[in-house]
């Protein structure tokens, strides 16, 4: 009986270790840019993501994602730094497919490149523009920032600070990510990496404990904070070469989305794109609400968000809705990039 345990057991490791390529993400070692000033994946690099799409996504210099080793883009007149979340690193489709790229196919002499990273606010973009201004001999023309929640600019100032982990480069390097993926799952209940809680536990129970804390942010706190960090981007659009970088504010919030039987249109930004649309002047640029384009897409059956091994309606932006963004965007640059010549 235990030699048929075992046997079974080390078979079983032994299948998923081969099949789990095609249903488990990849975890690639991780190095500090100074460049950017903050943690990136090695430049060479592939990252494989599969809960969400099924793409493989190369690692291109300076940690930038979608990019070939031996892209070279530098040559390009108009170059542009694309700025979000997750939502716009686009791991989880092609690279192909990635915003940047198909932004690059729609508009001439322009060079998109990709500083997206997941779970990143403004305090991170603001600090990389500034780092990058100070390392690089060629300031950008344009910088993007594609904003899926207004939350990431409505925030108090910080510096990021951050460092390589030797543990999890190590772990990364020597154990198969279906070993890590199998550690996360039993030791997280999330994408976000939250802990997870033990059902029972030891002495009396705190009623406080899931309690929601804090009072209400009003809209005058929002306001505060959003100029505050407007302020900021201002002074760092100015690179080294004193003069100030186009900026482009693209609001694509999660909608429409499926919430049960439901299909939600509506969000809470609207004041977000109208103080965008104020300010952008006074930055040298423009505001873009693509809301409407959105819905519009998903009315006719063509959904910006979601996989087929994924919830419909929701998640990340696939193809069609990376093609919006891009296709938006790339009209935008063509005005200015044809303007600078």
């Amino acid at each position: 009986m235990l030699v048929r345990w075992l046997l079974g057991s080390i078979a079983g490791t032994m299948i998923i270790a081969v099949t789990s390529p095609w249903f488990i993400r990849s975890y690639p070692q991780r190095v500090f840019s100074q460049e950017r000033g903050v943690v990136v994946y090695q430049q060479g690099a592939e990252y494989r993501w599969r809960s969400e799409g099924y793409a493989t996504t190369r690692i291109g210099p300076q940690g930038r994602p979608g990019e070939g080793p031996v892209e070279n883009k530098s040559l390009k007149a108009f170059r542009v730094a694309l700025w979000g979340d997750s939502q716009a690193e686009g791991n989880c489709v092609p690279d192909d497919q990635k915003i940047a790229p198909l932004t690059e196919a729609s508009v001439s002499n322009v060079a998109v490149e990709n500083y997206a990273r997941s779970g990143d606010d403004c305090n991170d973009w603001i600090h990389q523009i500034q780092r990058l201004n100070e390392t690089q001999s060629r300031a950008f023309n344009a910088h993007v920032f594609l904003i899926t929640e207004w939350q990431d600019w409505c925030i108090d100032v910080e510096v990021p600070s951050e460092f390589v982990n030797p543990l999890e480069n190590q772990i990364a390097r020597y154990a198969p990510a279906f070993t890590i993926q199998a550690v996360r799952n039993a030791l997280t209940v999330d994408a976000a990496g939250t802990r997870r809680e033990l059902r029972w536990t030891l002495g009396p129970v705190n009623a406080q404990r899931n309690s929601a804390s804090g009072s209400a942010d009003d809209l005058p706190a929002r306001m505060r904070r959003l100029n505050r960090q407007l302020d900021r981007l201002k002074q760092a659009a100015v690179g080294n070469e004193s003069s100030m970088a186009k900026v482009v504010f693209l609001y694509a919030p999660l909608t429409p989305s499926v919430t049960g039987d439901r299909i939600i249109e509506s969000d809470d930004g609207d004041w977000f794109v109208r103080v965008l649309g104020e300010c952008a002047g006074g930055l040298n640029g423009v505001a873009i609400d693509l809301r409407p384009q959105m819905i519009q897409s998903a009315r006719a059956g063509n959904w910006p968000r979601g996989f087929q091994h994924g919830r419909f309606g929701s998640g990340h932006y696939n193809p069609a809705g990376n093609a919006i963004i891009a296709t938006r965007l790339a009209r935008q640059l063509e005005q200015w990039s044809q303007s600078s010549k």
